[in-house]
């Protein structure tokens, strides 16, 4: 064990909810209501379903392989070359996705909130506040996720209520005007986004204090984060409307500009950014973590806390060039990064189960054959 640390069921759970809803409550709507217009509230019942399906055969893989993480489990199964190699470029993917969720607070912070501040200093504030939260270890990680926690949701609970006054149910309608196709396509963003991504708990499981209800407890916790995405992207679908919430880039956020409950209570779009940036802080630190863990392993260290600072360092130096502006990011967002989740987060899972399945009937026989 390179941390000596351990967090419990209730920690675990927590930052899995958090990571599941992570930078999606922002952005994802807008991708989901691109292809399935008013259908998306059914396009996100449809991922969540499909999304806790995958972490499910993700946490069979855990199950299996308790004290090892992702990356030596590739080890173990496919051997040290070529599990090295693929882990190396399962690293490389996370170093990706914990830099563009860098950029994306900080693409969002500059130009709708503090427009006079420099992107760099945004930048450095986050990584700076991850260093430090990733030295502490999984504990300290664990706990802070347990005081932020009721703060998130009282938040969240409250952006909800105010906006229903200003909803509208005709604008779910017609239901499946377009037929299956583009719903099933915005499943796959819900599925991808917000639950292949959680991949990055496989670095994380072996410090669980286990018990029989650890993975109940963890799809309960995503599926509650899967919600909570999905009231948010309907609610902006019955506020905005599904063309607006298509071409807006942060139609959660337009749409917190609209709450005004009696001509007093207005304003209140900073309450997104605080759900928003808690959510996005805990996923980058648990992709941070996670990827300070798989170097260790690979390059077999003895301590990933001393990783934090060339990580961090690396991570901010890529910050700034990672996309040249936010319309690329939702380019690629679109086209290119649902394929990558569900290789990291689905295809490679399957494929090391059906390796050790494979292996154990082997060896199986060769028991029987002696």
């Amino acid at each position: 064990m390179l941390d000596n640390g351990k967090v419990s069921i209730q920690q675990i759970a927590i930052l899995i909810l958090l990571a599941s809803i992570g930078d999606s409550i922002l952005i994802l709507p807008s991708a989901i209501a691109g292809v399935a217009g008013q259908d998306t509230w059914i396009s996100c019942l449809v991922g969540i379903v499909l999304g806790l399906a995958v972490l499910a055969i993700m946490l069979l893989l855990a199950r299996k392989f308790p004290r090892d993480s992702y990356i030596q489990i590739m080890n173990k199964l496919l051997g040290r070359w070529a599990g090295g190699a693929l882990g190396a470029v399962l690293l490389c993917y996370t170093l990706i996705i914990m830099t563009t969720m860098v950029r994306e607070v900080g693409d969002f912070m500059v130009s709708q909130m503090m427009t006079d501040t420099p992107l760099w200093s945004i930048h450095i504030l986050l990584v700076l506040i991850m260093i430090f939260s990733v030295r502490g270890g999984i504990e300290t990680i664990g706990r802070t996720s347990e005081i932020f926690l009721p703060i998130f949701v009282i938040f969240v609970a409250a952006f909800l209520l105010m906006t229903m006054p200003n909803m509208e149910p005709i604008k779910l309608q017609p239901i499946m005007g377009k037929g299956w196709f583009p719903v099933m396509q915005g499943s796959v963003f819900m599925t991808t986004m917000t639950f292949t991504e959680l991949f990055a708990f496989l670095f994380l499981l072996p410090y669980v204090k286990r018990d029989k209800h650890m993975e109940r407890d963890i799809l309960l916790a995503a599926g509650l984060g899967g919600m909570a995405v999905s009231m948010v992207a309907t609610a902006c679908i019955l506020v905005l409307g599904s063309y607006i919430s298509a071409h807006h880039l942060y139609p959660a956020y337009a749409l917190a500009k609209k709450i005004s409950i009696g001509n007093f209570l207005e304003r209140v779009e900073a309450l997104l950014a605080v759900i928003w940036v808690i959510s996005v802080f805990f996923k980058a630190v648990v992709f941070m973590y996670a990827f300070n863990t798989g170097v260790a392993h690979l390059l077999r260290l003895k301590d990933q806390r001393s990783l934090a600072l060339p990580v961090g360092i690396i991570l901010f130096s890529l910050a700034d060039v990672i996309a040249p502006n936010i319309s690329y990011y939702n380019d690629v967002l679109n086209k290119d990064v649902p394929f990558s989740d569900l290789t990291f987060g689905l295809v490679i899972p399957l494929g090391l189960l059906l390796v050790a399945y494979i292996r154990g009937r082997m060896a199986d026989s060769s028991r029987q054959g002696s």
